[in-house]
Protein backbone atom coordinates (compact mmCIF):
# COMPACT_ATOMS: atom_id res chain seq x y z
CA UNK A 1 0.00 0.00 0.00
CA UNK A 2 2.54 2.28 0.54
CA UNK A 3 6.38 2.29 -1.04
CA UNK A 4 9.88 3.99 0.60
CA UNK A 5 8.94 7.11 -0.96
CA UNK A 6 5.59 7.06 1.04
CA UNK A 7 6.24 10.56 3.65
CA UNK A 8 6.40 9.49 7.25
CA UNK A 9 2.94 11.22 8.18
CA UNK A 10 0.73 9.22 5.93
CA UNK A 11 2.95 6.21 6.10
CA UNK A 12 1.71 6.52 10.23
CA UNK A 13 -1.53 7.92 9.53
CA UNK A 14 -2.08 4.53 7.31
CA UNK A 15 -0.47 2.30 9.78
CA UNK A 16 -2.62 3.43 12.18
CA UNK A 17 -5.96 3.29 10.48
CA UNK A 18 -5.09 -0.54 9.64
CA UNK A 19 -4.28 -1.23 12.81
CA UNK A 20 -7.60 0.19 14.14
CA UNK A 21 -9.36 -2.22 11.48
CA UNK A 22 -7.77 -4.73 12.82
CA UNK A 23 -8.74 -4.61 16.33
CA UNK A 24 -11.78 -3.54 15.29
CA UNK A 25 -12.15 -6.91 13.88
CA UNK A 26 -10.61 -8.61 17.03
CA UNK A 27 -13.54 -6.56 19.28
CA UNK A 28 -16.01 -7.68 16.90
CA UNK A 29 -14.94 -11.21 17.29
CA UNK A 30 -14.73 -10.73 21.63
CA UNK A 31 -18.40 -9.06 21.58
CA UNK A 32 -19.76 -11.46 19.25
CA UNK A 33 -18.26 -14.71 21.30
CA UNK A 34 -19.70 -12.93 24.32
CA UNK A 35 -22.92 -11.50 23.39
CA UNK A 36 -21.88 -7.70 23.68
CA UNK A 37 -24.93 -5.69 21.96
CA UNK A 38 -24.02 -2.24 20.99
CA UNK A 39 -26.34 0.25 23.14
CA UNK A 40 -24.88 3.64 21.31
CA UNK A 41 -27.30 5.88 24.29
CA UNK A 42 -26.74 3.54 27.43
CA UNK A 43 -28.73 0.80 28.79
CA UNK A 44 -31.61 -0.79 26.81
CA UNK A 45 -30.94 1.55 24.00
CA UNK A 46 -29.80 -1.51 21.43
CA UNK A 47 -32.17 -2.95 18.63
CA UNK A 48 -32.62 -5.98 19.92
CA UNK A 49 -31.10 -8.07 17.10
CA UNK A 50 -28.54 -10.78 17.61
CA UNK A 51 -25.19 -9.27 17.93
CA UNK A 52 -23.62 -10.67 14.90
CA UNK A 53 -26.24 -9.17 12.96
CA UNK A 54 -26.07 -5.80 14.16
CA UNK A 55 -22.03 -6.22 13.23
CA UNK A 56 -22.90 -7.14 9.60
CA UNK A 57 -25.74 -5.06 8.55
CA UNK A 58 -26.35 -2.52 12.02
CA UNK A 59 -24.47 -0.51 14.13
CA UNK A 60 -22.38 -2.33 15.69
CA UNK A 61 -21.30 -4.05 18.52
CA UNK A 62 -20.83 -2.91 22.00
CA UNK A 63 -17.25 -2.69 21.38
CA UNK A 64 -16.92 -2.43 17.55
CA UNK A 65 -17.95 -0.68 14.59
CA UNK A 66 -20.05 -2.00 12.15
CA UNK A 67 -19.15 -3.70 8.94
CA UNK A 68 -19.98 -1.03 6.86
CA UNK A 69 -18.35 1.80 9.52
CA UNK A 70 -15.07 -0.06 8.92
CA UNK A 71 -15.48 -0.67 5.01
CA UNK A 72 -16.01 3.52 5.08
CA UNK A 73 -12.52 3.68 6.52
CA UNK A 74 -10.53 1.20 4.65
CA UNK A 75 -11.83 2.99 1.61
CA UNK A 76 -10.91 6.45 3.00
CA UNK A 77 -7.42 4.90 4.05
CA UNK A 78 -6.59 3.32 0.47
CA UNK A 79 -7.93 7.33 -0.98
CA UNK A 80 -5.99 9.27 1.30
CA UNK A 81 -2.65 7.24 -0.29
CA UNK A 82 -3.53 9.89 -3.47
CA UNK A 83 -1.63 12.70 -4.04
CA UNK A 84 -4.32 15.04 -5.18
CA UNK A 85 -7.99 16.49 -3.68
CA UNK A 86 -9.07 13.21 -3.60
CA UNK A 87 -6.17 12.31 -1.18
CA UNK A 88 -7.09 15.14 1.01
CA UNK A 89 -10.55 14.17 0.88
CA UNK A 90 -9.38 10.62 2.26
CA UNK A 91 -7.42 11.97 5.16
CA UNK A 92 -10.11 14.75 5.96
CA UNK A 93 -12.69 11.68 6.10
CA UNK A 94 -10.36 9.43 7.91
CA UNK A 95 -9.87 11.87 10.41
CA UNK A 96 -13.42 12.42 11.19
CA UNK A 97 -14.37 8.64 10.81
CA UNK A 98 -11.88 7.74 13.25
CA UNK A 99 -12.81 10.77 15.72
CA UNK A 100 -16.65 9.75 15.63
CA UNK A 101 -15.81 6.03 16.45
CA UNK A 102 -13.22 6.42 19.16
CA UNK A 103 -15.91 8.74 20.81
CA UNK A 104 -18.51 6.07 19.78
CA UNK A 105 -16.81 3.81 22.02
CA UNK A 106 -16.53 5.50 25.08
CA UNK A 107 -20.32 6.01 25.14
CA UNK A 108 -20.98 2.68 25.24
CA UNK A 109 -21.67 0.62 28.34
CA UNK A 110 -19.12 -1.70 28.12
CA UNK A 111 -16.39 0.59 27.81
CA UNK A 112 -17.58 1.90 31.79
CA UNK A 113 -17.92 -1.64 32.81
CA UNK A 114 -14.97 -3.37 31.84
CA UNK A 115 -12.81 -0.03 33.01
CA UNK A 116 -14.59 0.00 36.91
CA UNK A 117 -13.46 -1.99 39.75
CA UNK A 118 -15.50 -4.42 40.39
CA UNK A 119 -16.31 -5.65 36.71
CA UNK A 120 -12.71 -5.71 35.75
CA UNK A 121 -11.45 -8.05 32.73
CA UNK A 122 -7.83 -7.36 31.95
CA UNK A 123 -8.44 -8.31 27.91
CA UNK A 124 -11.66 -6.70 27.94
CA UNK A 125 -10.12 -3.43 29.13
CA UNK A 126 -6.86 -3.69 26.68
CA UNK A 127 -9.30 -4.14 23.63
CA UNK A 128 -11.39 -1.09 25.08
CA UNK A 129 -8.52 1.09 25.92
CA UNK A 130 -6.95 0.36 22.45
CA UNK A 131 -10.32 1.04 21.12
CA UNK A 132 -9.98 4.74 22.34
CA UNK A 133 -6.32 4.77 21.91
CA UNK A 134 -5.81 3.91 18.65
CA UNK A 135 -8.15 6.30 16.52
CA UNK A 136 -6.89 9.53 18.90
CA UNK A 137 -3.27 8.72 16.94
CA UNK A 138 -5.00 8.25 13.54
CA UNK A 139 -6.28 11.90 14.42
CA UNK A 140 -3.36 13.41 15.52
CA UNK A 141 -1.41 11.54 12.13
CA UNK A 142 -4.39 12.47 9.76
CA UNK A 143 -3.69 16.41 11.07
CA UNK A 144 0.06 16.22 10.81
CA UNK A 145 -0.81 14.79 7.31
CA UNK A 146 -2.87 17.60 6.43
CA UNK A 147 -0.26 20.51 7.74
CA UNK A 148 2.76 18.09 5.63
CA UNK A 149 0.32 18.22 2.53
CA UNK A 150 -0.46 22.37 2.98
CA UNK A 151 3.17 23.08 3.16
CA UNK A 152 4.67 21.24 0.47
CA UNK A 153 1.54 22.62 -1.76
CA UNK A 154 2.53 24.28 -4.87
CA UNK A 155 1.67 27.83 -4.09
CA UNK A 156 0.71 29.48 -7.32
CA UNK A 157 2.72 31.99 -9.10
CA UNK A 158 2.53 35.65 -7.94
CA UNK A 159 1.88 37.88 -10.91
CA UNK A 160 4.98 39.15 -12.94
CA UNK A 161 5.44 43.11 -13.18
CA UNK A 162 5.85 44.14 -17.02
CA UNK A 163 8.32 46.59 -18.02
Amino acid sequence: MTDSGTPSTLRRLTTSSVVYIVLSFVAAAIAISRNIAAQPLGEGSGTGRPVLQEFLIGNGTGMSPGLYWLALQAALTFLAQRRDRWGIVGVVGLGLVVLLAGIFATTEPTFRRVLSPGTFDPILAVVELAMVIVPLLTVIFAVLELLRRRRVAPQPAAPQASP
